[in-house]
């Protein structure tokens, strides 16, 4: 590429085409000629930072509706100006006299046009003409005339035969707030617990931003406890997203199909006359099964150079400065500062009961919460009254004709209890998991430790009398009683997060705005997962409203149980967590710049 004649100040670009400056330096026409054959093709192959918004190349200035819609343009387009920066290509650097104006996104995301709105400070006489060899004529795009004194930047915009298009006023105020956010220092983010949630976040932050970060896990090594896991289509898009598909190519590990798949098979397994398949749940993608540490090993491999991983690091509490950062106070007597921490340490999470503790001294507990019994099980998590014995089983134990390998997963459900089983990492293993509910036991406390091994023996016991295909898998292993957890939700949760915190806007000032809405925008939806979950427990075990497990099973009560079975699960595949974060990002926008 070339620049030839006196560049005027215009900022330089790199694409595949030349411009021309007007002969003997003249600044009042500029023209841009591609190489490229198809003009629509331009776009994609080129992004072109120069003074013009012209009709033939981008956006033109009369098609945003409104100054918000404008400087939301301008946002986006900063996007641009990131991915310029790590692809090496330099330009004047933003400022209140280089603004971008955005285009629609392109292939590589959100691709924008360095504006310098220095002209609108310039005297009227100075006008700009962009050519381009597609176009039948010179296109008059830009006419700046000067405002008042205090009026901000007035845009005039003209179309090709001259009449004036429209116009458009941005405070000095607000273009300041842009630029100023764009060159404010980020700040710091401390991530206590290195598991999924924790790893998904650190993850998120890295992708799109460059925020210091700092893991800290209390165990020796980043593992995690448990065996598989399953994710659905909403979090798989959230991992598409972060990268993790490329990381499955690289393992081997099969990649879902865009296509409604079988997912579940629900089977009578208590009946001593013999069992019967009840429901085969239909989903899109269908189920993705995982190992636990190979989703962990894949998130290691993505984390970013900002983020710096400790381990054997208990946090112990954490104490405010007065700088508004905090103090990390560990096990072994060290101290840390951060600006922001995120709790990640699991259903007893230190920081969540010390930050509860704290909001309802200062009578901002969230409404959710004010009953004393829900701030009591906020802080100590109570028992659901459901146990689970899980463990990984070895293929090579079980029959090659056993009905486990002739579905993605299965369920035997009886009376208070169900067993779910399906194979994972490309068959290798089985996931195994045997739940069963002690009758009375959901709110009180646990009597014993959460997690402990225990004898195959124990396991048994609970499902005496049920068929032959469920007493073979269960003597194949000793079994872990585990409380489960999600980690599909978790990472959805760490998205959202990870992007708001990550985005322009988001300043030491505006952190509060951004968990703000992150949490009207999550927690609501991850308190209905989890009554969803709770209530899908219970159906398996006939223990809903729909259906008790009376024998002989009643047809309408069936269908209803098939029905309600659906409607609990039909989340997992419903919606888009990507667009849930857009539209969050689209009110922090507004939240910092127009309201």
């Amino acid at each position: 590429m070339s620049i030839k004649g006196d560049s005027g100040g215009l900022s330089r670009l790199i694409t595949d085409g030349e411009i021309f400056v007007g002969a003997e330096g003249r600044r009042d026409q500029i023209t841009v000629r591609y190489p490229l054959s198809d003009p629509d093709d331009s776009l994609k192959a080129a992004t072109i930072l120069y003074h013009l918004i012209s009709s033939s190349v981008g956006r033109p200035l009369w098609d945003y509706q409104s100054d918000a819609e404008l400087l939301q343009g301008m946002l986006d387009a900063m996007d641009a100006c990131e991915l310029l920066w790590k692809n090496q290509i330099l330009h004047r650097g933003v400022s209140a006299g280089n603004i971008i104006l955005a285009v629609n996104p392109g292939p590589i995301g959100a691709v924008g046009f360095l504006s310098d709105v220095e002209f609108a400070r310039m005297p009227a006489d100075v006008r700009f003409s962009g050519d381009s060899e597609y176009a039948s004529s010179a296109t008059n795009c830009d006419d700046r005339l000067r405002p008042q004194q205090t009026a901000g930047y007035v845009i005039y915009v003209y179309d090709a035969s001259g009449q004036h298009a429209g116009s458009t006023h941005i405070s000095d105020a607000k273009l300041e707030t842009v630029v100023q956010n764009m060159s404010s220092p980020k700040f710091r983010v401390a991530i206590c617990g290195g598991g999924i949630g924790g790893l998904t976040l650190a993850v998120a932050l890295g992708k799109y931003s460059d925020i210091p970060i700092d893991v800290y896990e209390a165990a020796n090594e980043i593992g995690t406890v448990g065996a598989g896991l399953a994710v659905w289509k909403r979090t798989w898009d959230v991992m598409q997203s972060l990268g993790l598909e490329a990381e499955m190519t690289k393992r081997k590990i099969p990649l879902p199909q865009e296509k409604d798949e079988p997912s579940v098979m629900i089977r009578r397994a208590d009946d001593p006359k013999g069992g019967a398949d009840l429901y085969q749940l239909v989903s899109s993608y269908g189920s993705i099964p995982l190992h636990r540490m190979h989703l962990v090993d894949m998130l290691r491999d993505l984390l970013p150079k900002t983020c710096t991983v400790h381990t054997s690091k208990r946090l112990s509490k954490y104490t405010h400065k007065a700088d508004g950062s905090l103090t990390l106070h560990f096990a072994d007597g060290e101290t840390a500062t951060t600006d922001v921490l995120v709790g990640a340490d699991g259903i007893h999470s230190l920081v969540r009961a010390q930050l509860s503790q704290e909001l309802l001294a200062a009578g901002r507990l969230y409404p959710g919460l004010n009953a004393p019994d829900a701030y009591s099980k906020s802080v100590n998590p109570r028992w659901t009254g459901s146990m689970v014995y899980r463990s990984l089983i070895a293929p090579s134990k079980v029959r090659t004709d056993h009905p486990i390998w002739s579905t993605t997963g299965i369920c035997y459900s009886g009376k208070g209890k169900h067993i779910i089983a399906y194979p994972i990492s490309n068959g290798s293993m089985i996931n195994f998991l045997a739940f069963y509910t002690v009758p009375d036991g959901e709110g009180m406390p646990f009597p014993g430790k959460w997690v402990e091994d225990a004898p195959k023996e124990e396991a048994l016991a609970h499902y005496v009398g049920w068929e032959p295909d469920v007493q073979e898998i269960l003597q194949m292993h000793a079994m872990t009683p585990h409380v489960s957890a999600g980690a599909g939700q978790a990472m959805e949760d760490a998205c959202m997060l990870g992007r708001l915190h990550a985005h322009d806007l988001t300043t030491h000032d505006t952190v509060p705005a951004a968990i703000q809405i992150y949490e009207d925008r999550r927690l609501a939806f991850a308190n209905a997962v989890v009554a969803a979950a709770r209530e899908t427990g219970l159906m398996y075990e006939f223990n809903g409203p729909e259906y008790d497990g009376a024998l002989p099973m009643d047809a309408d009560a069936l269908r209803r149980w098939r029905e309600g079975i659906f409607r609990r699960w039909e989340f997992q595949w419903q919606g888009s967590p990507l667009e849930e974060c857009r539209e969050a990002e689209e009110t922090l926008r507004r939240a910092v710049l127009v309201n």
